[in-house]
């Protein structure tokens, strides 16, 4: 229970935003009133972006030299750099160093096949890419493009890839 500090009423907990003195329909309240009045007027004028500006925003964001601009940023060590960080940390909840550590425990090589990764794109060789359970989105290891694809396209089945072991085995010299 709390005490709100403008109604001074006592009210239970679910009552207050996270770190205010006062409830939620005081807090309301209170807004509308600073919204209305000429201080939160002018605060509400100074930041509002206008029309105009919205639009020269969106048209610089489409035109050649904005984009000309990111490819620049993207295509540097330090955009790449940025790049990877946000897709290892958004894509598998993984920090770059954890990459590394991982990398280093497997000898550089690919968990499956045991081989470094081989395959190019445009900056060069690729880093072995991270395998994960895409149910429970934990992280199994690191694969070379090739085994990574390989589990990507059996729908990471066990009994499909027994299945092509037998058939493989069977159809050896």
């Amino acid at each position: 229970m709390k005490v709100c500090s403008v109604c001074k009423e006592t009210k239970d907990e679910s009552h207050y935003e996270k770190n205010r003195r006062c409830c939620r329909s005081c807090r309301s309240i209170t807004k509308k009133k600073y919204d209305q009045s000429e201080r939160g007027q002018a605060t509400k004028k100074k930041y509002a972006r206008t029309e105009k500006a919205r639009t020269a925003a969106k048209k610089y964001q489409r035109s050649k030299k904005a984009q000309s601009y990111r490819k620049k940023y993207n295509q540097s060590e330090r955009g790449q750099a940025v790049d990877r960080k946000s897709r290892l940390k958004r894509k598998y909840n993984m920090t770059v160093e954890a990459y590394d550590i991982m990398f280093e425990q497997q000898n550089g090589v690919c968990a499956i096949c045991g081989k470094s990764e081989t395959m190019r794109n445009q900056h060069g060789l690729c880093r072995l890419a991270v395998d994960h359970d895409h149910k429970t989105d934990e992280v199994r290891g690191l694969l070379c493009a090739k085994c990574n694809l390989t589990l990507g396209n059996v729908d990471d089945n066990k009994e499909l890839l027994l299945s092509a072991a037998l058939y493989l085995e069977k159809h050896s010299d």
